[in-house]
């Protein structure tokens, strides 16, 4: 292993005068301001003993099994287990006559196709022909439909484009 030179030697030992002068001067700072007292007090609020060590609280039960007879799996609720207890409440529920259970509905009959295309169709020839009475593109050549200003789609974007820069 290769020997330290004299400057990692010098700065090495700079290095742990610098730490423990800021380490002083952080607990000093501390000091005056009066945030020891503070963080002291917060401490032993916060739940931590004089040890340092968390208090414990109390001790937990062991699980307890439904009160059902037969049923072995762990009690969650007055007793019983998830499935017990709701069985339960929902017979209290259906005793009082406010039953929430889910109510069946009759199925949707489903939608007839061939009335919807027709309708699309006849929307689509619609729109065709209400742009075909606006006209033609303004710009020379261009046999294009009406889209905005009376230009077509792309020269119209065009158009935009040149009045942005």
């Amino acid at each position: 292993m290769a020997r330290k030179s004299n400057i990692q030697n010098m700065i090495g030992s700079l290095l742990s005068q610098i730490s423990g002068e800021i380490a002083r001067g952080v607990t000093q700072g501390i000091e005056r301001s009066g945030l020891l007292g503070t963080l002291k007090k917060a401490a032993s609020v916060s739940g931590k003993t004089k040890t340092g060590g968390k208090k414990r609280g109390a001790k937990k039960k062991k699980p307890t099994n439904c009160s059902v007879k037969g049923c072995n799996l762990p009690a969650r609720t007055k007793g019983l287990c998830t499935k017990h207890y709701q069985q339960k409440r929902y017979a209290e529920l259906k005793k009082k006559g406010t039953d929430k259970t889910p109510v069946k509905r009759p199925a949707r009959k489903p939608a007839k196709k061939t009335a919807t295309k027709t309708k699309s169709i006849k929307k689509k020839a619609a729109d065709k022909k209400v742009k075909a009475d606006r006209g033609n593109c303004k710009m020379a050549g261009c046999t294009n439909p009406v889209h905005a200003r009376e230009l077509c789609g792309r020269h119209f974007m065009e158009w935009v484009r040149s009045r942005k820069s």
